[in-house]
């Protein structure tokens, strides 16, 4: 099965060609780290990927996902992890077989996942190795996903595990506007750990966090390729994902 498949895309933005060209294939297990200057369009691949950019030239086909972006998607008010619960419920409503297709005459749900031949343009990236702080978390966040053939949990207890993820258990009734910078993007965090998604879509991740949640965040990715899931990151700051594709964006000529 192909979680995400983009074909011979195109992205303009302003009356800019940010790229041109862009294959990209991710299948469960996979991740794919993509890198370049500000401005070259980084995010803007993050949000095509999500269904919520429309590419301007070739094709886009995506599972359901979980997006990390700027925004916390969290309501301020409430008490963190009602917040989060909040969401959890929304995302069990959703049909686990709906999916973006995209191209750039248009977009709509799929009523299947799309399964795509794997296209070239990514290379692998070289003497990728987790860190030991990193390795030494993985098992401990080894339940925050869901894994292939679980039973379902109660809302609540997916918020239990989304919250202790992220170290954020001592805050879980505190209001998300009461937050701190790096403890409403640990929070974001956490909502993405919580979904049932398994395409994960991470657009400048590590911003914002310490070197104590860095390790918790590569340990959730890695938790989350290990149970069946795949990771598109857009990242201007190193992260230790073992085995990951590096994609390095360049401006369009």
């Amino acid at each position: 099965m192909t979680l995400l498949a983009m074909r011979d895309v195109a992205c303009r933005r302003g009356g800019r060609m940010l790229f041109t060209g862009l294959d990209l294939t991710l299948a469960p297990g996979d991740a794919v780290v993509v890198t370049g200057p500000n401005g070259v369009g980084k995010s803007s691949l993050i949000r095509m990927a999500a269904g919520l950019l429309r590419p301007a030239a070739g094709s886009v086909a995506a599972a359901p996902a979980a997006l990390l972006d700027e925004r916390a998607a969290l309501d301020a008010e409430l008490p963190l992890d009602r917040a989060l619960r909040f969401w959890v419920e929304v995302d069990g409503s959703i049909p686990a077989e709906a999916g973006v297709q995209m191209g750039s005459g248009g977009m709509g749900l799929e009523s299947h996942p799309p399964v795509i031949p794997a296209q070239a343009g990514i290379h692998r990236a070289a003497g990728a190795d987790a860190s030991s702080r990193a390795e030494a978390l993985i098992p401990a966040f080894a339940g925050a996903t869901k894994r292939k053939g679980e039973v379902a949990l109660a809302p609540g207890r997916i918020v239990e595990r989304g919250l202790a993820a992220l170290d954020l258990t001592p805050l879980a009734r505190v209001p998300v506007r009461l937050l701190s910078t790096g403890q409403r993007r640990r929070a974001a965090l956490a909502r993405v750990a919580v979904s049932p998604a398994r395409l994960w879509l991470l657009d400048e991740p590590a911003n914002g966090l310490d070197a104590a949640a860095v390790a918790r965040l590569e340990a959730l990715v890695a938790a989350h390729r290990a149970a069946g899931g795949a990771v598109l990151v857009a990242t201007h700051l190193p992260l230790a994902i073992p085995g990951a594709e590096a994609l390095a964006l360049e401006a369009a000529a």
